[in-house]
């Protein structure tokens, strides 16, 4: 349908028809596979570290095809975290105490100049300098590997005994890390190696874990001592700990930075769940959805505006978790003995996860479309452009407008398709023949693989009817007047064109008397007319029909009127021409 005079937003939240299609997949996967690491690369594929009896780094396609390389890792090798930089992955061994290299087409170089005796380094990420930083709890240290393989811990600021953690890269150019050694503090480096550890905010028995920068410029952090806290530290090194809304057996572990500009985090506590923090401070956890022996884990901002988590608990699932509360688990499409592991997002909008249960895999977890429902514009009487979003996700999406003049809404216009990706598209379509003057409701649905989406209802009025075109001329002592829809009606090819024509004599004219013959409608070029009708009384209002071979433009109607002028000796033929645009579509 079509307008958009007024707008109204009547369903706020979208809804899938159908849940997530999960799929494992294992070929490709070495004997005694335990694949650990995880992250998404640049070159589309999703990268993967394997510890388990043939040490490997692997990589499996967005089609599921899984390659594992070994050449160049020692045989103690125990490849660890994995990080995608460019066109090559980085990953930590720390059996080996090095840092490796895998370039796209599988060749591995691994790193050990400049290491500390004892090294062994864990957690590895990209940092704003376009390096690639690690904590070594081995030998205490912080360290970065330039992108020719240049190796430099650094330990001085550290306290004694320091064992950092989680590592993440700040808002201010600098790398923040926790340390949960003899003394726990909160820890920044910045690019020249300069360590500033802060301590003063936490409590005597804090356990700091991971680390995310979050949405108000300052770092936050879970903290699993006792008193279990969600943490946050300003850049100048001031901490705060919450504590308030957390069951005094909580054990907060991942934190990220949700759709809804809060901070979501994971409790394997008793009972086990997901909690929420706001920017202010806020906590509240959810529980409902999750059963008693839950373990959620690996916790992600999802493509659909959704949070992502794995439960290694029984049953294991993949759970998703609206900015809401609402907690979802799904177990369909998991092996048995399944035990998922970390979760991360792909460039198409597919979430990934590694699975090291009985039967290792790694796994795909492929969404339903994400869909806006958007406003409408070039709103006329019977037509209006309607629009929307749609962000296909991991799979080709198909899209249609649903309209109506209720809620039920009833008709179906279909749209652009979208190719698969995590971005969201433009997709518009034209509503024509709908009423005049009346509310259309409006929706806009997609579907792909995993199921249909339908975006929010709105709606729209159309607008009235616009005056009609009247063409008057006068001949001797007759005004003739014709009437023609105005040329923002559009008149379909196989309907008909409304039209009036009167013609009346002008009182107290003094021009000759004309009394009236007939009148010839015509469609068409003058030198080529399509004879269209012939009345021979007026006033006539009359429905000429249209042929069937008009395309949609602008054509001209011409109406031929004759009448008889009668004089002194004889009368005497005279015509009149008139001519009026009309559009056809």
């Amino acid at each position: 349908m079509a307008s958009a005079l007024s707008v109204v937003l009547l369903t706020a939240v979208a809804s899938s028809a159908h849940a997530i299609a999960i799929t494992e997949f294992a070929h490709g996967l070495n004997l005694g596979a335990n694949p650990f690491g995880l992250a998404a690369g640049a070159d589309g594929n999703v990268w993967f570290t394997d510890d388990g009896s043939t040490p490997a780094i692997g990589q499996i396609t967005s089609a599921g095809s899984i390659t594992e390389y070994s050449t160049g890792l020692p045989t103690t090798s125990s490849p660890y975290y994995v990080v995608a930089a460019t066109d090559d992955v980085w990953f930590t061994d720390p059996s080996a105490g090095a840092i490796g290299r895998i370039s796209s087409t599988g060749a591995i170089t691994e790193f050990t100049a400049g290491m500390n005796p004892g090294s062994a380094p864990d957690e590895l990420v990209g940092g704003a300098d376009g390096d690639a930083w690690f904590t070594d709890p081995g030998s205490g240290a912080i360290g970065r590997i330039t992108s020719t393989g240049a190796i430099t811990e650094y330990t001085m600021g550290l306290n004694p005994g320091s064992e950092p953690t989680s590592l993440v890269a700040g808002p201010d150019g600098n790398m923040w890390f926790t340390d949960s050694g003899n003394q726990a503090a909160i820890g920044r480096i910045t690019p020249a190696g300069v360590i500033t550890e802060y301590s003063t905010g936490l409590s005597e028995d804090s356990e700091p874990t991971n680390l995310v920068e979050g949405p108000d410029g300052n770092m936050w952090f879970t903290d699993s001592g006792s008193p279990p806290a969600i943490g946050r530290i300003s850049p100048a090194g001031v901490i705060t700990e919450f504590t308030t809304g957390l069951d005094p057996d909580s054990q907060p572990f991942d934190i990220v930075v949700g759709p809804d500009g809060n901070l979501w985090f994971t409790d394997n506590g008793s009972p086990p769940a997901i909690g929420r923090i706001s920017p202010g401070g806020t906590v509240t956890e959810f529980t409902t959805g999750l059963g008693p022996s839950s373990q959620p884990a690996g916790l992600v901002a999802g493509p659909d505006g959704n949070l992502w988590f794995v439960d290694s608990g029984i049953p294991p699932a993949i759970g998703q978790i609206t900015p809401g509360g609402a907690i979802t688990e799904y177990t369909a499409g998991l092996n048995a003995g399944s035990e998922p592991g970390p979760i991360v997002p792909d460039a198409e909008g597919n979430l990934w996860f590694l699975d090291d249960g009985t039967t290792p895999a790694i796994g795909e977890v492929q969404l339903p479309p994400v869909v806006t429902t958007g406003a409408a514009s070039a709103v006329t009487g019977t037509t209006a452009t309607v629009s929307g979003t749609v962000a296909a996700l991991g799979t080709a999406t198909t899209t249609a407008f649903h309209y109506g003049t209720t809620p039920a809404l009833g008709s179906t216009l279909a749209a652009t398709p979208v190719a698969p990706g995590g971005t969201a598209k433009t997709v518009t379509a034209t509503l024509s023949g709908v009423p005049r003057d009346t509310q259309i409701y409006y929706q806009l649905t997609a579907t792909n693989a995993s199921g249909t989406t339908s975006g929010a209802t709105r709606t729209f009025t159309t607008t009235t009817a616009p005056p009609d075109q009247t063409i008057e001329v006068k001949i001797d002592n007759q005004l003739i007047t014709l009437t023609i829809p105005s040329l923002e009606t559009c008149t379909t090819d196989s309907s008909a064109l409304d039209l009036t024509l009167t013609s009346t004599a002008i009182r107290r004219s003094h021009a000759p008397k004309l009394r009236f013959k007939s009148s010839a409608f015509y469609i068409g070029k003058v030198d080529r007319r399509d004879h269209q009708r012939t009345v021979r009384r007026l006033p006539a209002k009359l429905a000429l029909r249209l042929s069937h071979h008009l395309g949609s433009a602008l054509y001209t109607l011409e109406v031929v009127t004759s009448y008889r002028k009668h004089g002194h000796k004889k009368s005497k033929a005279v015509t009149k021409t008139l001519k009026a645009k009309f559009r056809v579509c």
